[in-house]
């Protein structure tokens, strides 16, 4: 599968910065807050759900549409591997 240069151009964007606080100040600048609070609630939803916990025992503990946790969960089963990567690398 080949990478569009634009999404490329942001890919390496964010694999420029170099510490947390970068990466904060590029994605207020890139996001509206309610953007980065979606991923960031995907993010902890894909936490929980590889902890073991239900469906909609993380809905009810994250306040996400169980809609949504039933997407990442999909996703983290039988997606791209992007949540694993992550998620391994965060448990390293």
């Amino acid at each position: 599968m080949s990478i569009s240069k634009k999404y490329k151009n942001l890919y390496s964007a964010v694999l420029a910065l170099k510490s947390e606080q970068e990466v904060d100040s590029f994605f207020k600048d890139l996001m509206t807050p309610q953007e980065i609070n979606n991923f960031s609630e995907r993010l902890e939803v894909a936490i929980q759900l590889d902890s073991g916990k239900t469906q909609r025992e993380v809905s009810k503990n994250t306040k996400v549409a169980l809609v949504t946790v039933t997407r990442v969960n999909r996703f983290l089963k039988n997606g791209y591997n992007g949540y694993r990567l992550i998620l391994d690398r965060l448990h390293s």
